[in-house]
């Protein structure tokens, strides 16, 4: 799902703000956790698709710790979370709690309304 046709994005956190943006065509990279100072993951992450007219929403459950990043490259538009893990490697006896629903949103506009509105049935249905 991570094509480079997508346009913008949105990103949703715990305490209900949102971030937008676009991604533009120069290869980049956007830290959705910091800016300036460090903050919470996001807890969605939405691109659109105005070619495909579908949007692509990334959903966690829980809080996931560690940061966010996008890279906006010539061949894909990708999200990245990125956990804290030593050394980048697992160890025996690590394990991974966290959960990440991908769902495409076939109605998207690109006004986030079918977005936001799967955003709030997947809460309904994860979120305790």
């Amino acid at each position: 799902p991570w094509v480079p046709s997508t346009a913008t994005w949105l990103a949703g956190y715990q305490d209900g703000s949102e971030e937008s943006g676009e991604f533009g065509t120069e290869n980049k990279s956007i830290n959705l956790s910091y800016k300036g100072k460090w903050k919470q993951q996001p807890r969605w992450f939405a691109q659109y698709d105005p070619v495909l007219k579908i949007g692509i929403l990334q959903f966690t459950p829980e809080p996931i710790p560690g940061s966010s990043l996008i890279q906006v490259r010539k061949r894909y538009h990708k999200h990245y979370t990125i956990l804290p893990v030593r050394n980048r490697s697992f160890e025996p006896g690590d394990t991974i709690k966290h959960s990440m629903f991908t769902k495409i949103i076939e109605n998207e506009t690109g006004d986030w309304s079918a977005t936001r509105k799967a955003v709030s049935e997947l809460k309904k249905t994860y979120q305790k």
